[in-house]
């Protein structure tokens, strides 16, 4: 069980590293629409904001990783809920957006089923 916990986070990490690239193709997909006046700077400005906002959190969660020990969970599903706890904790401790717990609670849930379906 151990090392499928380890696997679980190498793929969490893997999976939360490709939604950050994903934060940032949006940010230059904005950038691209404020250059052809589709949205205002205004509007270019707020967005970005949130995006690098955003980033950051999972950044910060991507680094939290490293800190948790998988040789004290007995399941994959203690491991998933104590990491969904942790993660949604610092989300709000941090003062981050909501939509970071949120994009992350996906990958969480993704990893869980991907890792949970090599059991099977």
């Amino acid at each position: 069980m151990k090392e499928k916990i380890r696997k679980y986070t190498k793929i969490l990490r893997i999976e939360l590293e490709d939604l950050q690239e994903d934060l940032l193709m949006m940010a230059e997909i904005y950038h691209q629409r404020e250059l052809k006046r589709e949205i205002t700077d205004y509007v270019f400005l707020e967005n970005l904001s949130l995006l690098q906002s955003e980033i950051a959190g999972i950044d910060n969660i991507i680094n939290s990783l490293q800190d948790i020990n998988p040789d004290e969970f007995s399941s994959i599903e203690e491991f998933a809920g104590f990491i969904s706890e942790q993660f949604k904790k610092k989300t709000l401790d941090a003062g981050f957006p909501e939509s970071v717990f949120a994009l992350v609670n996906r990958k969480l849930v993704k990893v869980s089923r991907y890792i949970l379906s090599e059991e099977d």
